[in-house]
This record gives C-alpha cells, sequence and structure tokens, in this order.
C-alpha cells in the first residue's frame, strides 16, 4: 500500500506559484495541481471555475479546487467534511440496526445520524443554493431504502436534530457555522470521525482497486486532519492519531495532508 500511496503525491507540497494567473484573486493556498480557495473567494469568483461542489470542481487552468472554510492556521474542506457526515449517517444507521446494540447506544446513533444528515445538507446548500437534499436522499436510497425513508421523514429529523442540540452539544464549545446550521467543534469531530472510522476494514481489502485504495486513504487523512484540528492537536498528535488509529504506512501521506491544509498566515 506504501507504494500505491507514494505514486500519488505531488513532488513537493510546497510546490506553489509566485502568483496567481488570475488577476486579483489569490487563493488560500496554491499547489502545482491544486487550489484550496475559501467559500467566499469560490462565490466572489464564480466565473473562474467550472464543475461545481461534489463533481470534481475544477480552476479554468485545470487544477483540482477544495473549498475550505478557515479554522484558525488550517483549511477545513468543506466537500469533504461533508462526503464524510453522509457516510456518518450510514455508519449510524448500522450501529443502530446492530442486534449488539444496546439501548444507550442506538439512542446516541439516531442522535448523531440525525445530526450528521443536518449539517451534510446545510454544507451542500450552502456551496449549491437549491440543492435541497434531494442528491442526498437518492445515494442514501441506494444504499439502505429504510435510512431514505427515515431521513425523508423531515418531521423525524427536525425533532432528532433538535434532540442532539440539547443533548449532545456544550453551550461553552466554540461554533461551526454554516449557513443556518450550528454545531460546536467537539461535536462536529465526533461525527466525522464516525464516518471514517467505519472505512477502516477497506483498507486491507485486497480486492481494492488502486483508485479506490487511494480514495479511502485521501478521506482518511484528510478527515483526520479536520477532527484533530477540531481537537486542537498539533501537527505531531495529529500524524500519530491517524497512525495509531490506522496503520503505520499512512504517515507519510498524513503528513503531505496535514501540511497541504496548512495555511501560511499572510494568504
Amino acid at each position: 500500500m506504501r507504494n500505491i500511496i507514494k505514486k500519488s503525491m505531488p513532488k513537493s507540497v510546497n510546490s506553489k506559484k509566485d502568483e496567481s494567473i488570475y488577476s486579483g484573486f489569490k487563493p488560500l493556498k496554491e499547489m502545482s495541481d491544486l487550489v484550496i480557495v475559501s467559500e467566499e473567494q469560490y462565490k466572489a469568483n464564480r466565473a473562474l471555475f467550472f464543475g461545481e461542489p461534489g463533481k470534481k470542481l475544477k480552476l479554468k487552468d485545470s487544477r483540482d479546487v477544495i473549498i475550505a472554510r478557515r479554522i484558525g492556521g488550517m483549511a477545513f474542506p468543506l466537500e469533504k467534511a461533508a462526503e464524510l457526515l453522509l457516510l456518518s449517517v450510514c455508519s449510524n444507521k448500522r450501529i443502530a440496526d446492530s442486534p449488539l446494540s444496546r439501548p444507550v447506544v442506538k439512542t446516541q446513533a439516531y442522535l448523531n445520524m440525525a445530526r450528521a444528515y443536518s449539517v451534510h445538507n446545510a454544507i451542500f446548500d450552502f456551496l449549491n443554493p437549491g440543492h435541497k437534499n434531494k442528491d442526498s436522499l437518492a445515494k442514501i436510497r441506494q444504499v439502505n431504502k429504510e435510512l431514505y425513508l427515515l431521513l425523508k421523514d423531515e418531521y423525524f429529523v427536525n425533532h432528532v436534530v433538535g434532540l442532539s442540540r440539547s443533548k449532545c452539544e456544550k453551550p461553552e464549545n466554540p461554533k461551526f457555522v454554516i449557513g443556518n446550521e450550528s454545531i460546536d467543534f467537539e461535536y462536529l469531530s465526533d461525527l466525522i470521525e464516525l464516518g471514517y472510522a467505519s472505512m477502516r476494514g477497506n483498507l486491507f481489502n485486497k480486492s481494492n482497486s488502486e483508485d479506490d485504495l487511494l480514495c479511502f486513504v485521501d478521506s482518511i487523512c484528510m478527515g483526520s486532519v479536520m477532527v484533530t484540528h477540531l481537537r486542537h492537536m498539533g501537527r505531531k498528535a495529529s500524524i500519530e492519531y491517524v497512525i495509531n488509529l490506522f496503520d503505520a504506512s499512512l504517515r507519510q501521506y498524513a503528513e503531505y495532508v496535514f501540511d497541504m491544509l496548512t495555511i501560511n498566515e499572510e494568504a
């Protein structure tokens, strides 16, 4: 797996252009094949992009684009957060359905499931006005029809989200605000963690293609960096978290992702 990961990484994390090729447009970070932009930059310069969030968004010079919220000195990739939250929805439904789960565990899984779905929708509604939840529900329906029917019921979702706010969040915690949604950093980190933790078995599935494996590794490492930053962990602790939770072969990729998402002060 190490050789596959190394082959996928750019030659240099710091391969940054001297100046943006677009007058007056300075992304949060530029690399040879990737740019990181804030949501404000994306919305104010929409003509510079083609595609849309969630569907291989690119700059017109063909570089890939990550839309991110700057939190302190780190970029928090919004699309990746939404993707992992949708995985968290499915993961929590499996926990709730498990015959081995105690009643208190089932209850918490339902609270997590509805909250992850709510924040996922808020992110995509913010990036794609009018998105609503049709695309998300369509994806869920393909995986679990019972889950689809639950989440299609807006009254059920809103009721459980209300319970999760009162039972799972602390008023004193800093908040992540997106559109009309607000969730504290600690609970958001728990929900994202539940999304990528379910991928662990996929790392060692020999039937995976190289593309599938790299997709799992990318989601695990990017999600882990986001989670450890929300928990105020530094670079060393973040990298150790990844390799302890998953595998030592992810160290180099985790280091690359951490450095990629670190935003220079002058940006």
